[in-house]
């Protein structure tokens, strides 16, 4: 993936790629050898019929083979090879089942994909409900002119990007007076959503990854307990066998 990165970074430009092509080129000529002879590694240690029984394995097979191609073929159209780069990357995700931490901090998004669903609509109430109250106070300022543009700013202001400047565009729009009215506002608004909510999500995702966390460890002891279990038990009537015998 590293090199597919310095790939598209340096040999797009016409120049550029007249100067790094051959380079390119035997890079990628060595990954797809490396890419095969895993492959051959891993048919040979699990056979043909397991080995392709993993999706995986075949999409490694239409990798190799369409990389095989790019580098046969001197393709005039630049946007085949593009895709063949994208296709490449997919390799990248296969690796995320492998790595634990990556695989828990995916897992645990997934598995809270629901909640933060909720989380999204109550956002949207709270931006919605707060966009009428800055649109009917503040439509002097272009920020807030239409009930769109108000939740618009709304939710920059969430991420608080250049919340001074949007306080004191709202602050010009009041009468004189009601200053006080836009920095309340804005106090209430930013600790409901920046801070309550921002920080329910984190808390929310945050638990659905260590009960993923907890189930897999927990399986995974299961696992090993029934294997200790086979193996004593294997051990247990090689012992019998041997003592009956004499």
């Amino acid at each position: 993936s590293l090199i597919i990165g310095l790939e598209v970074q340096f040999a797009d430009g016409d120049y550029v790629q007249a100067e790094h092509t051959a380079l390119f080129r035997t890079w990628e000529g060595a990954f797809l050898v490396l890419f095969a002879l895993e492959l051959c590694l891993r048919i040979h240690a699990d056979g043909v019929r397991r080995t392709f029984s993993d999706w995986w394995n075949v999409w490694d097979v239409v990798i190799i083979v369409g990389g095989a191609v790019t580098l046969s073929i001197h393709f005039t159209n630049a946007s085949l090879i593009r895709v063949m780069r994208v296709l490449r990357l997919t390799r990248v995700v296969r690796m995320v089942g492998k790595m634990r931490p990556l695989f828990l901090l995916l897992h645990g998004m997934l598995e809270s994909l629901k909640m933060l669903l909720w989380f999204a609509a109550l956002f949207l109430t709270v931006l919605y409900f707060f966009a009428v109250v800055a649109t009917s106070q503040f439509s002097s300022s272009d920020r807030f002119a239409t009930l769109a543009k108000s939740m618009f700013t709304l939710f920059q202001l969430f991420t608080l990007e250049d919340w001074p400047s949007i306080y004191e565009d709202a602050k010009r729009a009041v009468l004189p007076g009601y200053e006080d009215f836009v920095w309340m506002f804005f106090v209430v608004y930013i600790m409901v959503s920046s801070m309550c909510l921002q920080n329910l999500m984190v808390g929310v995702c945050t638990e659905h990854i260590f009960n993923v966390a907890q189930t897999y460890d927990s399986e995974r002891a299961q696992k090993r307990g029934k294997s200790y279990t086979e193996h004593f038990e294997a051990i247990r009537s090689a012992l019998t066998m041997l003592d009956s015998d004499g």
